[in-house]
């Protein structure tokens, strides 16, 4: 009996624009200019293999929800890429696309920027008077929002308390 041996040598095949993916490190951050998510594309084969070495050159863009920067891409030499992405100070959803040697990947990332603890409170309508000992004919709509003027809707702990100004007649009640 004879034993045969010898060596299989199996590597990932060239770089697709079509099959790389998208990976961040968190998918919803703060609206506030300086919280941070990493963003990661995987550069991958026609198979949806990722490739183990450079693949060359990618760049990355904010290009929906203009919100937040994205700084420099580091190459990391083993087919990943790697960028920070800084949130911008207003509520929505930011878009990260790449391009690969100059081509656009197919895919994209979304950040869900969200709005921070509420800090101020604005009138959105004013309360409108009636006759005494009645409730008013216009109540008050009052927002909560963040430092950047953004509804702190996810709020539901904060609370709220009305008074009257020293010197006017009336009581408040409900």
């Amino acid at each position: 009996t004879s034993v045969n041996s010898g060596v299989l040598t199996v590597s990932s095949g060239s770089a697709q624009v079509t099959t790389s993916t998208f990976g961040v490190s968190a998918s919803s951050i703060v609206a506030n200019g300086v919280t941070t998510s990493v963003v990661t594309v995987t550069i991958r084969d026609a198979k949806e293999n990722a490739l183990t070495a450079s693949a060359g050159t990618v760049e990355m863009f904010v290009t929906a929800g203009h919100q937040g920067s994205i700084g420099a891409v580091t190459n990391n030499g083993d087919g990943t890429y790697t960028a920070t992405y800084t949130s911008g100070t207003l509520v929505s959803n930011s878009t990260i696309t790449a391009k690969l040697n100059g081509v656009a990947l197919t895919q994209s990332a979304t950040i869900s920027l969200t709005a921070g603890p509420a800090t101020q409170l604005a009138i959105a309508t004013q309360p409108v008077g009636s006759a005494s000992a009645t409730a008013l004919s216009q109540q008050p709509v009052i927002h909560l929002l963040d430092a950047f003027g953004n509804h702190a809707i996810q709020d539901s702990t904060t609370s709220v308390t009305a008074a009257i100004n020293s010197g006017s007649f009336g009581s408040l009640g409900g």
